[in-house]
């Protein structure tokens, strides 16, 4: 019998095996936590885009204006009568406005629904027309 060093076929072909089983594991997990960052990424801008868009109306509403005097709403975008497209992503949009406090004030429920992709982010507030009440400087 020869003292021959090294690995037989077998042993090889099970070594291949497993570092191709780790290597199919490694790529999935990586391709998952890919994903999962662009789902995040888009659920973020989103987000940030509603956020924007709500401090914009509230802020038109509260300085004494009219949201329609201000704000536009066409083909999914929501724009400022500027030109200035503030979301390009709006899949639905509705103010509702109420006399409140005998007349004196309006309360403007505005809903808005923001779509990218797969992904859907919906806001809902309440502001108040109360201009007078608005610190100014």
């Amino acid at each position: 019998m020869r003292d021959e060093k090294g690995v037989t076929l077998i042993e090889l072909l099970i070594v291949i095996l497993i570092m191709v089983s780790i290597s199919a594991l490694a790529f999935t997990l990586f391709s998952y936590g890919t994903k999962m960052e662009q789902a995040v990424a888009k659920e973020n801008e989103l987000q940030r885009e509603a956020r924007f868009i709500m401090e914009t109306i509230s802020n038109t509403v509260r300085d004494g204006n009219e949201i329609s005097n201000k704000i536009v709403y066409s083909n999914g975008e929501i724009k400022l009568v500027s030109g200035t497209v503030l979301s390009k992503n709006v899949k639905s949009y509705t103010v509702t406005e109420q006399l409140v406090e005998g007349g004196t004030k309006k309360r403007y429920k505005v809903t808005l629904v923001l779509e990218k992709g797969d992904h859907e982010y919906k806001v809902s507030t309440e502001v108040f027309n109360d201009a007078q009440k608005r610190v100014r400087y």
